[in-house]
């Protein structure tokens, strides 16, 4: 059973554009975040254009914190 974080502080478009930043900073297309968080494409545009809330799981989170140099205690909370 994969544990999933719905996480509720910050507003989904905020979030969105926090997420688009750091993914171009990185170079990385929709498809290349997805495709290391096991999402579609399509999924981290709404992600990123706020008209979904991501519910992360553990991986997911650690994953991200990987990529964009973060601690999780640090992960902003969509």
């Amino acid at each position: 059973m994969t544990t999933q974080l719905t996480i509720g502080q910050m507003n989904p478009p905020k979030f969105g554009a926090w997420l688009g930043m750091q993914r171009r900073m990185i170079e990385l297309s929709q498809a290349e975040l997805g495709q290391k968080l096991g999402v579609t494409r399509q999924t981290i545009s709404t992600w990123e254009n706020g008209t979904q809330q991501p519910a992360f799981s553990i991986q997911q989170i650690k994953t991200l914190c990987d990529l964009f140099g973060c601690d999780a205690r640090e992960f902003p909370n969509p």
